[in-house]
């Protein structure tokens, strides 16, 4: 049976692969995509999706690449 760990890993993966990039790198489109799934709904008065577009995705995206790199299993 898979940890929850596991549970989250993939389901990250999943995300980062929604946009056809790898799954350890997160493209804004599936950044866009995850906040959207998971925290519009309960958030929307705050608009996060602006926000992560806006502040959280530039900020934590690797310097200089168009993807936040998400590291795995180590």
């Amino acid at each position: 049976m898979a940890s929850g760990g596991d549970d989250l890993v993939a389901k990250f993966e999943e995300f980062c692969t929604l946009s056809g990039g790898k799954k350890n790198e997160m493209q804004s489109k599936a950044v866009g995509k995850m906040v959207k799934d998971c925290l519009e709904k309960d958030y929307k008065k705050y608009d996060v999706k602006s926000i992560c577009d806006a502040s959280v995705f530039p900020t934590c995206k690797e310097k200089g690449k168009p993807y936040v790199f998400l590291l795995t299993g180590q």
